[in-house]
């Protein structure tokens, strides 16, 4: 009846998929909320692809199992075009543990230039 078993536990991960398109109006900002789903406070960077969008601050170290509001604007300058401008908010942090890469979270972006009244 008594006694210790042991099993062992093989566990296979994916990486977190990309979200959006989160979109913009031109001139304006929106947030997206960002969790960090490790149990100690990291490091964090943010970055963007595009130069039309701009972030309020290049990273932040989150407290653990906490959410956190990235402010992302789109400034809007009239590329002579009325097609949306498109970009990447890519969220990083160090290698995580047992990892031996750094992890990545991708969130698309989309820039809705001025004097375009439907946004889809």
């Amino acid at each position: 009846m008594g006694g210790d078993y042991t099993f062992p536990i093989f566990a296979v991960c994916t990486p977190p998929k990309p979200q959006g398109p989160f979109v913009i109006k031109a001139g304006s900002t929106t947030y997206i909320t960002f969790r960090n789903n490790f149990p100690n406070t990291t490091a964090f960077t943010f970055t963007v692809d595009n130069p039309a969008f701009h972030i309020s601050k290049g990273g932040d170290n989150i407290k653990g199992k906490k959410d956190h509001r990235i402010v992302i604007g789109y400034d809007g300058a009239d590329s002579g075009t009325k097609a949306p401008v498109m970009g990447k908010l890519i969220v990083s942090c160090a290698r995580s543990a047992g990892g031996s890469t750094p992890a990545q979270w991708i969130y698309y972006l989309k820039g809705i230039p001025p004097d375009v009244k439907d946004v889809k």
